[in-house]
């Protein structure tokens, strides 16, 4: 795995070396330590930003990815607030640029780099401006990219002192993207950070990030934009999302096998082990809390496949279960994606038995997580618990080991799916050479739209070629979920890990595929 949120180039800042001898003087305001955080409407996550979860571009998707991101970056929550105490900064600030660089620390290979290797840590303190202190998750790493940004912060107040704080602050975010020489206009702060959109993507999330790392935000205090800026204001969110007990009271959720029996819906307040399993279904943070969260992803998950629950949308009935059960979801029998007893047709006289024992298996059983980064073992040690035929003993004699893998299982017992519009491609291995079925990421997605990804099913990606010899980052093996809106990689993961991949094939058991 490998750094994917953004891809940094930072200059030095006069200031970030060290912030011994920097008056720490809060750039908040209040007793809230995120007050500041009101003070500026931002615009979200740009169109490349939000791919990368396949959302829509804006505030939303921001607050998604930070949601996403949510039970990593509690991991590292004293360390965010002892630095955000110390330089003083808003801490859910640290949080959000935790969760913009490394999505949490998921996409750090296992030396804790990122960046093409020039990326350090959590929070990606730039190795060709700053030597590491402390280690990839340590409290030390957080504090020096705190000290780093706070130093921005003071580049921001010298070189802008007609700015507000909160405009200085923003400035900064800006900066720690791309160096605080490139700040020079509001209008324009972005231009030319990663995604254009580092500083607005990474406020937004701080706003929904707030509850959980030192208070919530106001929005009544909110100014608008200069008016010449060409991005109409919006209010800034209260992140009201996110699924918190607080002083809320559960009652216990119904089991699954209830729900299914009819008289018992999963709805909003809600706990327990069926509305955890309802929300790995769904690909979403699995906390086991029905909350708003939850409720809003059930009603669009009942939008997308046609259901129409009444009164009771954003309600898990046995209807929906059914739906969310069903690899690939429920359409109308004969037409192209449709999972019914025949299977997933595929329209061109190809159909995929989801029956197939080991499909089933790898489609409904309990996925164990494996160590950050480690995709191939843990998808082989997945595949081995469960008994699965002909899974791959080693990987290690192919430097890109993801197709050391594939090339071994194409070669025996195993068979990739001949998609509408898939070609033919010779996958050479030291493991062998063999023939895959190959689609583009965007072919994928669709197909995945159109319900034709069966569960269970073994997925391999590349952002390289399958030529690729130079390593196993950038290539990734993982098993198929929820009709390929998710991908069990060394965890659950996003239907494509990378935003850049460019193919796609997808192997399942001989025997499972069927042809008329």
């Amino acid at each position: 795995m490998s750094l994917s949120a953004t891809q940094s180039q930072r200059t030095n800042s006069a200031y970030s070396s060290s912030t011994r001898g920097l008056t720490p003087d809060p750039v908040r305001s209040g007793t809230n330590p995120n007050a500041i955080l009101s003070q500026y409407a931002p615009t979200g996550a740009s169109a490349k930003t939000a791919k990368q979860d396949n959302l829509t571009p804006g505030v939303r998707a921001s607050q998604k990815m930070a949601q996403t991101d949510l039970p990593q970056l509690r991991k590292y929550k004293a360390g965010i607030e002892a630095a955000a105490q110390k330089h003083g900064l808003p801490p859910a600030l640290l949080a959000a640029i935790m969760s913009r660089e490394t999505r949490g620390g998921t996409q750090l290979d296992k030396t804790g780099r990122g960046d093409r290797g020039n990326g350090f840590g959590l929070m990606q303190v730039d190795l060709r401006y700053h030597k590491a202190k402390g280690g990839p998750t340590s409290a030390e790493h957080i504090d020096q990219a705190a000290g780093i940004l706070k130093g921005y912060v003071n580049d921001m107040k010298k070189a802008h002192p007609d700015w507000s704080e909160a405009q200085q602050l923003r400035g900064a975010v800006a900066a720690y993207n791309f160096g605080p020489g490139n700040v020079q206009t509001q209008q324009r702060m972005d231009v030319g950070t990663t995604g254009d959109d580092y500083s607005n993507d990474v406020w937004a999330r701080a706003q929904a990030l707030a509850p959980h790392f030192g208070g919530a935000v106001s929005t009544g205090n909110t100014q608008p934009r200069p008016s010449n800026t060409a991005t109409p204001t919006r209010p800034a969110h209260t992140a009201d999302t996110f699924e918190d007990a607080g002083a809320k009271k559960w009652t216990t959720a119904p089991a699954l096998e209830q729900v299914q029996a009819g008289g018992h819906n999963l709805r909003e307040g809600m706990q327990g082990p069926a509305v955890k399993q309802i929300q790995q279904m769904l690909g979403i943070p699995a906390d086991g809390k029905y909350g708003p969260a939850t409720k809003k992803a059930v009603a669009e998950f009942q939008r997308a496949q046609g259901l129409k629950p009444g009164t009771a949308e954003g309600q898990v009935g046995p209807t929906t279960l059914q739906a969310l059960q069903t690899p690939g979801g429920t359409r109308e029998t004969g037409t192209p994606g449709n999972t019914n007893t025949r299977g997933v047709v595929l329209g061109n006289g190809v159909r995929i038995n989801t029956n197939d024992p080991s499909l089933k298996k790898l489609a409904t059983s309990r996925l164990s997580n494996g160590e950050t980064g480690y995709c191939v073992r843990t998808t082989l040690d997945n595949m081995s618990r469960l008994g699965i035929p002909n899974t791959p003993a080693a990987t290690g004699n192919d430097r890109n080991n993801p197709r050391g893998g594939m090339a071994q299982m194409l070669r025996k017992g195993w068979e990739s799916i001949p998609f509408p519009g898939s070609r033919q491609e010779t996958i050479r291995s030291p493991y062998g050479n063999a023939t895959a079925n190959v689609v583009s990421a965007d072919q994928y997605r669709k197909l995945v739209d159109q319900g034709m990804v069966p569960d269970g099913a073994i997925i391999f990606q590349t952002r390289h070629g399958w030529d690729y010899s130079g390593g196993s980052k950038g290539n990734d093996m993982g098993i198929v979920r929820n009709g390929g809106r998710t991908t069990h990689n060394y965890k659950d993961m996003n239907s494509i890990i990378y935003s850049d991949c460019k193919e796609v094939t997808i192997l399942v058991p001989k025997g499972a595929i069927q042809r008329d």
